[in-house]
């Protein structure tokens, strides 16, 4: 025989899951999960997030991309050039 999942709370309605919500969610926390319904029919269910962590976007492309040490100097024929293009002139 193999362990069934309990079963989940029941909500009985919106108006009750807003007045108990951070409770709700305290159980959900703990591995608890709600159903909600509504007109007494089931439309949600709330139940622990069993995903992996957030992924941290800083350092997304640490050792991946690189510059030269003048990387911040500019190239000041690739800027006249750029306002050439801009102003009409042609080279």
């Amino acid at each position: 025989m193999t362990d069934m999942p309990p079963m989940p709370a029941m909500v009985e309605s919106i108006s009750e899951a807003k007045a108990k919500f951070s409770s709700i969610v305290d159980a959900v926390g703990a591995g608890k999960t709600f159903v909600i319904c509504r007109a007494g029919k089931p439309v949600a269910m709330l139940s622990p997030f069993t995903g992996s962590q957030a992924v941290s976007r800083i350092g997304l492309l640490k050792d991946r991309l690189s510059f030269g040490p003048d990387w911040w100097k500019r190239d000041k024929a690739a800027d006249r050039e750029i306002e050439r293009a801009f102003s009409g002139d042609r080279p």
